[in-house]
């Protein structure tokens, strides 16, 4: 609960700082409301049976009540959620103990409480500005009016589910508010209309909302019973030799917005999605998986995952040891982003065994999150919440948190703590990502490419910060593009090749299995046979590319066979280099070659 309250509270905050729904929330209705007023308001429409006169401006603020709920349905609920999913802020979400309930109630209560504001600012203008006058059923007025909010607000939550992008929900939400709004009677009464327009009318929502409205604010001296079942005035239209919706009473039409909220609610709740592949949640029995490596914090065996004909994952096995930090290495689209999301629950895999911390990421999903930190490849958050505000909200959806304050200095951001998220940098954005991924003092790290596009130096503090937390007792597995970085951290390492692990080891003991201690690049001026240096005992491997030779040698004195061999060969060739050989070389022999390590290292 105190997670959620939290939540609410973000989301309100956002609401309230973004100038665009402020604006057209409480200020544009109000403003809208005094223009109609001192425009023609004033005339008198007609006396209730209570006796009191109502004049243009006190219909209109029903009727204005009733398009605010529909832009806030269509224009702000729909292309904000929508928004909220493409920019991966719900994936990320996803990574804590946040679950969809708390999404849709966050936003429901965030709309209602702004409903509410939008009421206030109407009543204290028009009161102030035109003594507005009521005589109303309050009780059901509120309740009709908390219906209609309903209705339009889970209208807006099914079209966030179905809609692809944001650019479209914002599209779509103004075609649909905007000839919703003509076609309802807000800026005239219904009854001019030509029929096939008038029908469409009478079917609008936003029809069966204002005209209820208008009647409950107007008949407050009658029976209630009696408002609920006398036949609404604008309804009805002769269409084609028949007469339609001729006789539509209030009640009516709260059943129409009953039904709709009803329908429209269970479309939401199937639709909603927090990324584009939501992860299939498996329920009742599973059937039992191998027995997990002994000792094994993260275990996988024959993992695969396919998009289309493509197999992003084939054939994985694996087994992190407790306390180590694991490196997930690959060239692009070798599958390593989406194994560290099926690791973490984020997607399901096609086939094969997985256990984190001896939970199913899918099945135990809920026990898991508590237990994991997770810093995603790609993620984003709410730019008008400061960093602070973001710490205190996800820690509040844990029972036992670190400190964040002490987050904040172990990561160099105190003097970021009060900057909205929006302002930050890049590499102060990874550095929140890491401090809300160790926020719970998580058991396991997952770390997918944290220190890509930061400076040497943040990435160097980044390092130090991962081993602090190895020697602190978490496992991490990491991703990096950085061969340097997987060879200074890793106490071991697999690397993926269109899906597929061709090497695992430690990465002193994979560069060993080179049989080379050397790489040697030389500049050539033409094409180099290969059998300059396939006879030479001190070579063991060798390519060119662009003029450019590269030999791996087994020592020092194979420099002086290659020039030796160079110069028969009478090829003129220049900037030599020499240098140790690294876990880049491994990576690129393996990756972009046809060699291969022993058949005992690929999968020790």
């Amino acid at each position: 609960m105190r997670g959620f309250r939290k939540l609410l509270l973000s989301d309100l905050k956002l609401y309230l700082r973004e100038p665009a729904a402020t604006f057209f929330t409480l200020a544009f209705p109000a403003l809208i409301l005094g223009i109609g007023g001192y425009a023609f308001g004033q005339a008198e429409a007609f006396t209730t049976d209570g006796g009191v006169t109502m004049r243009v401006v006190d219909l209109m603020l029903p009727s204005t009540l009733a398009w605010v709920i529909a832009s806030q349905g269509l224009m702000g609920t729909y292309p904000v959620l929508t928004s909220m999913r493409e920019g991966k802020v719900l994936k990320y979400y996803r990574t804590h103990p946040i679950r969809a309930i708390h999404i849709l109630l966050s936003q429901y209560f965030v709309g209602l409480i702004m409903l509410g504001l939008s009421m206030l600012v109407l009543g204290i203008a028009g009161k102030v500005l035109f003594d507005i006058r009521a005589d109303a059923h309050w009780g059901a007025f509120f309740a009709a009016l908390w219906l209609t909010y309903s209705a339009f607000f889970a209208v807006g939550f099914a079209f966030a589910g179905v809609t692809p992008t944001p650019r479209l929900a914002q599209a779509l939400g103004s075609v649909l508010f905007f000839p919703l709004l003509f076609v309802s009677g807000t800026f005239g009464p219904r009854d001019v209309f030509p029929p096939a327009l008038k029908l469409l009318s009478d079917l609008s929502p936003l029809s069966h909302a204002n005209d209820t409205l208008t009647a409950l604010w107007v008949t407050g001296s009658d029976p209630l019973g009696e408002v609920l079942r006398h036949p609404l005035p604008y309804f009805g239209v002769t269409l084609a030799g028949h007469t339609w919706l001729k006789g539509v009473t209030p009640w009516h039409c709260l059943g129409y917005l009953l039904g709709l909220t009803v329908l429209t609610g269970l479309v939401a709740v199937r639709t909603f999605r927090w990324d584009e592949e939501p992860a299939r949640r498996t329920s009742g029995s599973r059937a039992p998986a191998p027995a997990p490596a002994a000792h094994a914090v993260i275990w996988a065996q024959g993992l695969r995952k396919t998009y289309g004909t493509v197999r992003a994952v084939d054939g994985l096995d694996l087994a992190v040891r407790p306390g180590e930090i694991f490196g997930l290495l690959g060239p692009n689209g070798a599958g390593k982003t989406t194994t560290v999301e099926i690791l973490e629950g984020l997607r399901s895999a096609d086939a094969g065994a997985v256990r984190v911390l001896g939970l199913d990421p899918q099945g135990d999903y809920a026990a898991l999150v508590q237990r994991v930190g997770v810093q995603l490849q790609e993620a984003n958050l709410p730019a008008r919440l400061k960093v602070r505000e973001l710490l205190d909200l996800f820690a509040a959806f844990y029972p036992r948190t670190l400190d964040p304050d002490e987050l904040l200095r172990r990561l160099d951001l105190h003097a970021q703590a009060d900057a909205y998220f929006g302002k930050l940098s890049g590499g102060q954005k990874q550095r929140v990502f890491a401090a809300l991924a160790l926020i719970n003092d998580p058991e396991v790290v997952f770390v997918d490419e944290i220190t890509t596009g930061l400076d040497p130096a943040i990435r160097r503090k980044i390092w130090g910060f991962l081993r602090e937390l190895r020697q602190g007792g978490k496992t991490i597995l990491l991703t990096t593009h950085y061969l340097e970085e997987a060879q200074a951290l890793c106490d071991r390492v697999v690397i993926l090749r269109q899906g597929r692990p061709v090497a695992q080891g430690e990465p002193m003991r994979l560069i060993e299995q080179l049989g080379a201690r050397f790489r040697l690049e030389v500049e050539v001026e033409r094409a180099v046979a290969p059998t300059l240096w396939e006879g030479l005992a001190t070579v063991t491997y060798g390519e060119q590319s662009n003029g450019l030779l590269t030999l791996y040698l087994k020592d020092e004195a194979g420099l002086e066979e290659i020039l030796a061999a160079l110069r028969r060969a009478q090829i003129p060739f220049r900037n030599l280099r020499l240098q140790p050989v690294s876990l880049e070389d491994v990576f690129l022999m393996l990756t972009q070659s046809d060699f291969s390590l022993p058949r005992q290292e690929v999968l020790a």
